[in-house]
């Protein structure tokens, strides 16, 4: 329904449940008393009000931008409320199971600002204003209204401003850390999905694409669901004299339950054998003790323990895993026990045993890579890659294929077995906006799904971060920290981005995998149920397996040399590079490039270009150094031909 929808100026609506609960106003809105009164005589008042009758709840929402929005989404789900036209926004009238407490500027769980008025509570609304009647803009039958949804209820937040996030905001974080406050506010798995969906949908100025959304939306990434307690222990240690509450006391009694750690501001608390984002877990804590918290209250607590526990450097030990069933040693095998003294955080979705295997995992990949056992054996090396903390390999991988070729099943294998939370998916644009890459702290992996052929400008943090150099960062309004990224990068396309950077310190970072397999239902192997053989807990032990073989191979001899990524990188450079591509086209060799003058052969590119309806065409300096770089060139000082003329020439580096 938009703002241009028909409306009701009076309809039967004042004669419903309404009728004789009118109030006479003054100009202000305010009450002159609370004498109430039937339709018949609130006709004659100027102004009118409507003392709310039992059992409706009014939430007034007034912005209109927010109104139109709540709108969109009441229409969109077939939700029934009355909707009523004000002077700055609408009123939505739905009914309460039971009174509400009236406030002003709460905020909604779907992140939209109301002001709430309940029947019971001796409020009332305002439906005639200067002798004009309040526009209505639905017609349903009072009695078949819908209760007040969960997620348009008020909701205690520290935080979340859904309405300006847009892209670069870390929208995807921000839904996973609200589905564990939602969880903490008592939000079934259902209400806490549901209320995720309709902020992205209706609240997001840009939604996340519907994958991004099913992917926050998993049910194992759904908090364990606890209960409040219903009453406050007024003899608890955390109030003082006449019931001052002692956050201090609150955090040291925090401190006692729960091992915890703060890093960049960023709160730890450790549950199943390894530390985890807790600032959800540490609300949920305070709620429980004290439900009548306020919001001030809540960050006097948090701000308490970022203090006493911060700390500024954390001990990493580079090759050993956090696995379900203990801390892996990689190098030794040595399963350790899980500690709240080692500060790991994270934890693969895999149980170390060294006898485990998976004949359908094997099978599987070997048909995505065609059988190529070199391609095997990287991925396996990768995944090995994937475990430890340092980036001194320096390597991107891109895995890149058109349709049908098993990229979806590889990808949920990864992650299945890097489990949630432990790695990001930020795209190789993302890396160049302000807050995103924050967002590998503590990651094993960031997996960049369908990443878009556009072109890369600057590729100097991408090189950074691969390589584990220190990089400032920044998340929103907080204060920038260095990251050394430990994050090994993932990526998949149909079509390679094209880069400006023409480096061999860039292209030497590449590892291009080719997935050139075809998979169809009529294939005489083809196994519906394969995607779920390959994410077993079987399956991830062995995946473990593989990649501990991998990594012992990778430390010895390197990344395995495959015939297929060489010349995929040729490729690549190829096409990324208009004078490598002239060169390819025309079948030109190093003896014709060595026996003319760079500016004759800058001519021929030139005129090449010209026919072939290349726009910005590159310079002669551009086009000399992407040679140079191919061939192993030096380019001569300039000598004087046989014309007298000044030219230079390639000759091949001693």
């Amino acid at each position: 329904m938009d703002n241009n929808a028909q409306t009701i100026t009076r309809p039967a609506l004042l004669s419903g449940p309404l009728d004789g609960h009118f109030l006479r106003l003054r100009p202000d809105k305010a009450p002159i008393n609370w004498t109430q009164y039937d339709i018949k005589a609130a006709a004659t008042f100027e102004c009118v009000g409507v003392l709310m009758p039992e059992p409706y709840v009014v939430v007034d929402i007034d912005d209109a931008e927010e109104a139109q929005r709540l709108t969109n989404l009441v229409q969109g789900e077939k939700i029934k409320c009355q909707i009523m036209q004000t002077t700055r926004g609408r009123h939505f009238w739905f009914v309460a199971e039971s009174p509400m407490k009236n406030s002003i500027k709460s905020m909604t769980a779907i992140g939209l600002h109301a002001d709430y008025r309940s029947y019971g509570k001796q409020s009332q609304v305002c439906i005639k204003l200067m002798g004009k009647w309040r526009e209505w803009l639905t017609n349903y039958d009072w009695d078949d209204l819908d209760l007040l949804p969960r997620w348009l209820r008020p909701l205690r937040q520290t935080k979340y401003n859904f309405l300006d996030m847009s892209d670069g905001d870390g929208r995807n974080q921000t839904l996973y850390d609200y589905q564990c406050m939602l969880s903490a506010h008592g939000f079934t798995k259902e209400e806490g999905f549901q209320t995720i969906r309709y902020i992205n949908q209706y609240v997001f100025k840009d939604p996340l694409s519907k994958k991004e959304i099913n992917t926050i939306c998993r049910d194992e990434a759904y908090p364990e669901e606890t209960p409040l307690p219903e009453e406050v222990d007024p003899d608890a240690p955390w109030f003082g004299e006449k019931g001052k509450f002692l956050h201090n006391i609150m955090g040291d009694a925090l401190v006692k339950e729960m091992p915890l750690v703060s890093v960049h501001d960023q709160l730890y608390t450790y549950k199943n054998g390894f530390y985890q984002p807790g600032e959800n877990a540490l609300l949920r804590s305070i709620i429980n003790k004290f439900p009548a918290v306020k919001r001030t209250q809540e960050s006097e607590v948090l701000n308490y323990l970022n203090i006493q526990k911060h700390i500024d450097a954390v001990p990493v030990d580079e090759y050993v895993i956090n696995c379900l069933n203990g801390r892996l040693n990689l190098k030794t095998g040595e399963l350790l026990p899980h500690t709240p003294e080692s500060l790991d955080f994270q934890q693969i979705n895999a149980a170390y045993d060294k006898t485990a295997y998976c004949e359908s995992l094997d099978h599987m990949l070997m048909r995505v890579f065609c059988g190529d056992y070199q391609l095997y054996k990287l991925f396996e090396e990768m995944l090995g890659y994937c475990l430890i903390k340092n980036c001194r390999m320096q390597k991107i991988f891109i895995f890149f294929g058109e349709g049908n070729n098993g990229k979806s099943t590889l990808l949920r294998v990864i992650t299945s077995f890097i489990g949630h939370g432990n790695y990001t998916t930020l795209s190789l644009q993302d890396l160049e906006k302000t807050f995103r890459p924050a967002e590998l702290e503590n990651k094993l992996v960031n997996l960049g799904d369908d990443i878009p052929a556009t072109t890369i400008k600057d590729s100097s943090l991408l090189k950074s971060i691969s390589s584990g150099e220190n990089v400032l960062v920044e998340r929103k309004n907080k204060d920038p920290f260095i990251l050394r990224n430990y994050a090994t990068l993932i990526y998949t396309t149909n079509k390679m981005p094209h880069v400006n950077d023409k480096s061999f310190g860039f292209y030497r970072r590449l590892i291009l995998v080719p997935l050139d397999a075809k998979f169809d239902v009529t294939d005489e192997d083809y196994d519906p149920d394969i995607a779920q053989k390959v994410v077993t807990e079987n399956a991830r032990s062995y995946l473990l397996n593989m990649a501990i073989r991998g990594l012992h191979r990778m430390l010895k001899n390197g990344f395995t040399k495959s015939d297929r990524v060489q010349k995929a990188i040729e490729t690549y450079k190829t096409k990324s590079s208009t004078a490598l591509s002239w060169i390819s086209e025309n079948e030109i060799d190093e003896k014709y490039l060595l026996s003319k003058p760079t500016g004759e052969l800058y001519f021929e590119f030139k005129n090449w270009c010209e026919n072939e309806g290349i726009d910005n065409i590159p310079k002669q300096r551009s086009f000399s150094d992407d040679v140079t770089r191919q061939f192993n060139f030096v380019t001569s000082k300039p000598q004087r031909d046989k014309n007298s003329k000044k030219v230079c020439k390639f000759y091949l580096k001693n």
